[in-house]
């Protein structure tokens, strides 16, 4: 009978207990070798099964969190503003001027296995083939933004058009006859996601003329729209799911300069079973701040207490333990109970952090404490592990840098609401807000040093 490692199942259970991300429990064991089934058992989901039961065409809009949804005539359009960094566009532009381009072309519609090259489509074309990091980096940044799993997705294309280049008026989508004669389409197309790389001198517009909509190109903008109906787009129930004309659109000419773009659409089916799952529940809950996080330097009075009462029970420490079990083997810590401290404080150290929470998510929702965490004093060689906190209590936090004696700094990895990577270095005096459940964080570089202090603030919103 198939049974877990005893350290694998020590990790299941620690996660289990902390609230943390099921499906990313699932998808890590089935990555480790362990069965559909016994993790089943285990973990009390059916996570394969859960996927197949959402459509992702419902869920998207959900995991659209922080795009900017266009006005537009029965069509389902978003704009994400600085998508790409304007670094990260000039690289990906270096990329494509380096690949082999060769002529766009469309699908035959008299022959539909064949593809052709005409004065509907006249930029240039490139295909990565998952050769650059960056661009498989990017990839999956657009998979996590929209929520759906790289399964569904075609290889993601960079394109070229230089003066007088054009994409006349077109679908996305496929004819459905067309899908019918040519098998080897694999399913219809539902969204699209389409970043410009640079500003276009002038031209290039995108139009979408029945939905009497356009966009500017605009370096590192992202531009994603739903191909078929959606529940709000629909003029009746029948045509929920099915092709929609208003998606209808065209690349302007290029009148002056060059425009780079990059395009990766996604179908309704699986394409690639075996490409690893990256998507998670804690990608389509509500956000709060545009970025996500912010690391900022604040003197702050409780804090300061918070350093005293440090040295004063300096003779307190304890090794770190979780519900009577030590922590994983990558931790390597002590802690130092910050409820023994006075009860005022404590007090005041919560009410400062939700005044200054509340004012960094714009006063969007009242906060509610749940919990202050530490003071930990994590040793050299300690590792945290990438990871969402608590769904249900961790939702906006602070950590506080109260400490440390290191060899070289212990940066804090955090990805942002675009799910772009930062690693952030901190000193005493600063503080790094973030919302706990929607940003991916941890410390998964060994700490080089003696020690590192720091503790933590955690906060919910008031109705979530």
């Amino acid at each position: 009978m198939e049974t877990f490692k005893p350290d694998w199942e020590e990790w299941i259970d620690l996660n289990l207990r902390l609230g943390n991300c099921k499906q990313i429990m699932f998808q890590k064991s089935l990555d480790a070798g362990y069965s559909h089934a016994l993790l089943k058992r285990k973990i009390g989901i059916d996570y394969i099964a859960s996927e197949k039961q959402q459509p992702h065409r419902l869920n998207v809009a959900v995991a659209l969190r922080t795009a900017q949804k266009l006005n537009t005539r029965n069509f389902e359009i978003y704009r994400i503003d600085n998508f790409l960094t304007e670094n990260e566009c000039s690289q990906i532009i270096a990329e494509i001027n380096a690949s082999e381009l060769t002529s766009s072309s469309t699908y035959n519609a008299s022959k539909p296995t064949e593809r052709i090259v005409n004065i509907e489509r006249t930029s240039k074309t490139c295909y990565f083939g998952g050769r650059n990091a960056l661009i498989s980096e990017v990839e999956s940044r657009m998979c996590k933004t929209l929520g759906i799993n790289n399964r569904h997705a075609e290889q993601i294309q960079g394109q070229k058009y230089e003066v007088g280049q054009e994409f006349r008026f077109h679908t996305d989508y496929f004819d459905p006859e067309l899908l019918k004669q040519d098998r080897s389409i694999n399913g219809q197309r539902t969204w699209t996601f389409m970043v410009y790389l640079n500003n276009v001198e002038e031209g290039g517009y995108t139009s979408f003329p029945l939905a009497f909509c356009s966009s500017a190109p605009k370096m590192g903008t992202a531009l994603v729209w739903n191909n078929l109906h959606s529940a709000s787009s629909s003029l009746n129930v029948n045509e929920f799911g099915k092709e929609n004309p208003f998606s209808s659109h065209c690349g302007m000419p290029i009148i002056r300069g060059e425009k780079y773009i990059l395009t990766k659409w996604f179908k309704e089916t699986e394409i690639n079973c075996s490409i690893p799952n990256e998507i998670c529940e804690h990608h389509f809950l509500p956000t709060f701040h545009p970025i996500g996080f912010e690391k900022v330097r604040m003197q702050l009075d409780c804090v300061n207490a918070v350093k005293q009462w440090i040295a004063d029970h300096d003779n307190e420490w304890t090794d770190e333990v979780l519900n009577n079990t030590q922590l994983e083997s990558g931790m390597k810590s002590k802690h130092l109970n910050i409820h023994s401290a006075p009860a005022e404080l404590l007090n005041d150290l919560r009410d400062t952090f939700k005044d200054i929470l509340v004012k960094w998510i714009e006063y969007k929702t009242p906060l509610a404490h749940t919990a202050t965490y530490g003071i930990l004093k994590y040793l050299r060689g300690s590792q945290l592990a990438n990871h969402y906190d608590k769904k249900n209590t961790h939702v906006i936090s602070a950590i506080i840098h109260l400490d440390d004696v290191s060899d070289k700094p212990w940066n804090l990895y955090i990805e942002d609401h675009h799910f772009r990577p930062h690693n952030i270095t901190m000193e005493y005096g600063d503080v790094v807000l973030y919302e706990s459940t929607t940003c991916l964080h941890g410390r998964p570089m060994p700490f080089e040093g003696d020690s590192h202090c720091n503790m933590y603030v955690h906060f919910k919103p008031e109705k979530w």
